[in-house]
């Protein structure tokens, strides 16, 4: 009955807009419910919004479990990286860390482990988990026996993570562990609905530093119990690069055909502005591959970015193609406004932002118009991200955080040399979207 109403709401424009309200509403409700709890838990603590304070508590944990830091160079510290190939980024994420030193890659999804599988509630599904953990561990174990790993790195959520795991690993091996959470605003309860499984909620306090990209997210982590440390995502810079292409295209947007993206571009395109959509569930339209896709964002005069969240037209989150678009320095990168991303660019100068349909048209036309100061800005923003944004970056920035790396041990200038040119980080690796 729910499908039946949804579909035959989804079957008209008013319709639409009736159900991407009541979407909105329920989003917006959720998420303000959740911000407000955790405010009155942590408005009389001040630390629970300081990074320093969270790195304090870091080092006392790890002191109290007979941690010692061993100081590294680049190209000495042996990561353990629990990083599979569910979605595409994560193989970007995963090439960042060999310039550190030695690294060991659990990839479960080439292990032949689904993330369907572990996300589900059918029968098994247990027992798919505790087979994947002890492999986990015993490989962990065998490489520690060999080569004594410096810190535990990994992108995971409830599904393929458990707090029996890193008990394991802080008693066993006892080096730092360490998270990546790209979605925090979305996954901190559950990922589906009525499914509380995957939330990160439920491993915050068992992670020595949770790195996220949603700084608002912070205190959620301190409330539980973790250290939640704010980091933008990054970028490959020697992938995501200008190419000498023509810039045939006006403007280009890359991504999912969700919420409220449609009417955007229709509103765009009723404006008589010629926008071309590239991805999964567009009409007439398909998923780009690596080269394809790079290509692309070199054609495009104005790249497009749509920052929101489901379908909401207010919240927002980082995005991979916040980094990765301006990273090709050609096509002007124009996005929704979003209070961190104005951290990581200069807005008006590096990168555009909008607020609002009318504030976009008036943008495209504007910086169609003015094609040299386009240029002039897109450039300026690949020099920032090759200064600041890559995700060797945001390693080193962990490890310096742990007393790992040592502060003296600065970024190459120029931006480390990664992977070939020639071709993507790794097999089936795609920028996120």
């Amino acid at each position: 009955m729910k499908q039946a109403v949804k579909e035959t709401l989804l079957g008209s424009r008013a319709g639409r807009y009736v159900y991407g309200r009541a979407q909105e509403a329920w989003f917006e409700h959720g998420y303000r419910k959740r911000r407000e709890h955790y405010q009155a838990l942590v408005a009389g603590d001040p630390r629970a919004f300081r990074l320093d304070a969270a790195v304090e508590r870091v080092h006392r944990k790890l002191a109290l479990r007979g941690y010692t830091p061993k100081l590294r160079r680049r190209g000495e510290v042996h990561t353990f990286a629990y990083v599979p190939s569910n979605w595409p980024h994560q193989n970007q994420i995963a090439s960042a860390l060999p310039p550190l030193g030695p690294c060991t890659r659990f990839d479960y999804a080439a292990r032949g482990y689904e993330l369907r599988l572990l996300r589900s509630r059918e029968p098994g599904h247990r027992e798919l988990r505790k087979r994947l953990f002890d492999e986990l561990l015993g490989e962990i174990r065998r490489v520690h026996r060999e080569t004594p790993i410096d810190w535990f790195f990994s992108y995971a959520v409830g599904w393929d993570m458990s707090a029996d795991v890193l008990h394991a690993i802080r008693s066993e091996i006892g080096v730092p562990t360490v998270n990546l959470s790209l979605d925090d605003k979305n996954w901190w309860d559950e990922i589906e609905r009525g499914d509380e499984a995957g939330a990160l909620r439920h491993l915050a306090p068992h992670y020595d530093v949770a790195w996220t990209s949603a700084r608002a997210s912070v205190p959620w982590h301190w409330a539980e119990g973790g250290q939640g440390i704010f980091l933008p995502e990054g970028v490959n810079v020697d992938w995501f690069r200008p190419l000498d292409v023509p810039q045939d295209v006006s403007v280009g947007f890359v991504g999912n055909n969700f919420g409220w993206r449609p009417e955007i571009i229709d509103a765009l395109r009723r404006a008589g502005i010629d926008v071309q959509v590239f991805g999964p569930a567009w009409p007439n339209a398909r998923r780009l591959d690596d080269d394809e896709m790079l290509r692309f964002f070199n054609r495009c005069r104005i790249n497009l970015g749509l920052g929101d969240m489901h379908y909401s037209r207010w919240l927002t989150n980082l995005k991979g193609r916040d980094f990765e678009i301006p990273a090709t320095g050609r096509g002007l990168y124009l996005t929704t406004y979003n209070a961190d991303l104005a951290g990581c660019f200069s807005i008006g100068r590096e990168i555009e932002c909008y607020r609002g349909v009318d504030e976009l048209i008036d943008l495209v036309r504007h910086h169609l118009r003015n094609p040299e100061e386009a240029s002039a800005m897109a450039a300026r923003a690949r020099q920032r991200c090759i200064e600041s944004h890559q995700w060797v970056h945001r390693h080193e920035t962990v490890l310096r955080h742990l007393r790992i790396l040592g502060d003296a041990d600065s970024p190459p200038p120029g931006g480390w040399k990664g992977p070939s040119a020639e071709g993507p980080p790794s097999e089936g690796w795609r920028g996120s979207e």
